[in-house]
């Protein structure tokens, strides 16, 4: 009895561990419903984007980001200041009557556009014809402690004397402290050009930034704003993306301290930035500001 108990014990471990292996083997394939077509479930479920497909994908994302970016749709103000769109041959203005000047100026910088002989020519500020009276005109900062502070700088234009001539256009130009367009700000156009030379192009969309009740200057009665902004992005396999504000003063505060991401800036001042970009690369770049990045 004993050894046919044993037996028999044997047999039903033998069976219990044969269903078991059975059940841990690889599942019977499924029918899929895309087309009938036969298909393993684990075999062809999507994984998880690794670090090593990330870029390509990023990539392009990018591609149009320069190239194709929409310059007429470059800032969106979220309050709906008055508009006036203005194109010229390098830059693209949103013009404010009430302030008689830009609410943005935007502009693609490529490399073979920070070189050139075009000279700056002496007495070129003008007035815009294009835009309603009363406007800004050269008098209005004769007798004022503000400078003649370009948007999208002269020196950015040096690859051509009509766009060169575009930018001393009263609609490109606010009142800015003397030490402070002579500053940070000249420092930051320069770091622009460095980097459109060193990545072969970047998107600029810059404008002032105002107080409730802003100072105003001269018979036209220009708005002196108490800051300015500038968002810069890059494409390419890299993208990324930079914000500067800046207080309109003589503090001249290094560069670095005055930067923040794009969305920081939008949050603060009531802004859309760059809103044809895709929005997936949108999204990754402009939620950061690493200065290591440029």
């Amino acid at each position: 009895m004993k050894k046919k108990t044993l037996i028999t014990i044997a047999i039903i471990i033998a069976i219990a561990f044969g269903a078991k292996v059975t059940r841990t083997g690889p599942p019977e394939p499924q029918v899929g419903t895309t087309g009938g077509t036969p298909h393993n479930s684990e075999v062809e479920a999507p994984s998880a984007p690794t670090e090593a497909t990330a870029p390509a994908a990023t990539a392009a994302d990018a591609a149009a980001d320069i190239t194709c970016l929409n310059l007429d749709s470059a800032a969106l103000m979220l309050g709906q200041p008055p508009t006036q769109l203005l194109r010229r041959k390098s830059y693209t203005v949103s013009y404010n009557a009430d302030t008689r000047q830009a609410n943005w100026v935007a502009w693609r910088l490529t490399a073979e556009h920070t070189r050139g002989d075009v000279a700056r020519p002496q007495g070129a500020f003008h007035e815009d014809a294009e835009v309603p009276r009363p406007r800004a005109h050269f008098e209005d900062y004769r007798d004022s402690p503000m400078s003649r502070g370009h948007l999208c700088p002269a020196g950015d234009n040096k690859w051509d004397a009509e766009a060169m001539y575009e930018t001393f256009l009263m609609t490109n130009v606010s009142p800015q402290h003397r030490s402070f367009n002579a500053g940070e700000w000249n420092e930051i156009e320069k770091l622009c050009r460095t980097w459109a030379r060193r990545y072969g192009a970047v998107a600029i969309v810059t404008g002032p930034l105002f107080a409730n009740e802003p100072q105003r200057i001269g018979r036209a009665r220009v708005a002196v704003p108490s800051a300015f902004f500038k968002a810069v992005v890059r494409g390419g396999s890299s993208p990324a993306a930079i914000a500067f504000v800046l207080a309109n003063d003589d503090s001249n505060r290094p560069w670095r301290s005055c930067t923040m991401s794009v969305d920081e800036l939008e949050r603060r001042h009531h802004l859309d930035l760059f809103p044809t970009l895709p929005d997936t690369l949108e999204q990754r770049i402009e939620a950061t500001h690493a200065v290591s990045q440029w």
